[in-house]
């Protein structure tokens, strides 16, 4: 990675970006930048969060925050079986959080698990006797297998740029067995992808995978959605809604109820978030 980081024009999206997690960036960017502006600061920790979340992941990562488990099929978790177990009517999910992070930072991961937990059947318990487990920790990057693999299972998110509510939620979902938004087997009809612009290399990232939906239809509000200029190697959009070419894309800043409706769906909960009307780019659907 280079040595310097480069400022840029912050937007409101940015400054709520970064005060997720403004304790830590404080504490780095005042100990090593002792002599710009605090607007300054904050403008490179944006831009250098950026950098450091495609730069520190493991090499073998496909879809950038996707771990590929090499005795799987390339099919969908949710086709071919890798589902959490259900005792009753719960969805049991043990976890261990590592010992590395504070107290703020165990908060923050916990809080977001309880708020799955209040909106689905899934239940997230402290890890004890069980033998498959979620094992969350700073590592490089942010990054997770996509549904249960067995045994310790990794998850990472890395102290100072992944433990913000939208990150630890997408990497949450991928746990439990969800995809990309525009990698679902019927992203064609919503969305396009503008390969000429993509980076050299990249594409894999978009990459469509024969998922199985659940009758539930595409969410551009999705956590899960990638953004519009997601790898773009000259600042074109790289993905353009079907229905509007100007639909931002990818700025969730937490799980949509389409989001939770797909839990449900998937572990075949029966929640009022899942039987409610799902309003999803300017359609009311209930399932």
């Amino acid at each position: 990675m280079k040595t310097y980081v480069r400022a840029l024009t912050l937007t409101n999206l940015d400054l709520n970006f970064f005060k997720k997690e403004q304790e830590e960036w404080y504490t780095l960017l005042f100990s090593l930048l002792p002599n710009f502006t605090l607007m300054e600061k904050m403008s490179m920790a944006v831009d250098l969060k950026r950098k450091l979340y495609h730069t520190f992941v493991p090499a073998d990562l496909i879809q950038e925050d996707i771990v590929p488990v090499k005795n799987r099929n390339a099919a969908p978790c949710t086709r071919w079986g890798c589902k959490w177990p259900k005792y009753g009517p719960d969805v049991i999910v043990p976890y261990q959080i590592s010992a590395t992070y504070n107290e703020i930072q165990v908060s923050r991961i916990t809080a977001v698990l309880m708020d799955i937990e209040e909106k689905t059947c899934v239940k997230f318990v402290p890890r004890e006797e069980h033998q498959d487990f979620l094992y969350i920790f700073s590592g490089s990057g942010c990054w997770s297998y996509v549904g249960r693999i067995g045994k310790q299972q990794p998850l990472s998110l890395k102290v100072y740029y992944c433990l913000n509510r939208r990150i630890i939620q997408h990497e949450i979902l991928h746990a439990l067995g969800f995809h990309h938004e525009h990698s679902r087997s019927d992203r064609d009809a919503f969305v396009k992808i503008q390969w000429n612009n993509i980076i050299d290399g990249k594409t894999i990232n978009f990459s469509k995978f024969n998922t199985i939906n659940h009758n539930i239809s595409y969410d551009y509000n999705s956590v899960m959605q990638y953004r519009n200029t997601a790898f773009s190697k000259n600042g074109a959009p790289t993905i353009i809604a079907n229905d509007d070419a100007k639909r931002v894309l990818g700025t969730a800043q937490s799980m949509s109820d389409i989001d939770y409706a797909r839990v449900n769906r998937l572990y075949e909960c029966l929640t009022l978030t899942d039987m409610k009307p799902l309003r999803n780019h300017g359609e009311i659907r209930i399932y």
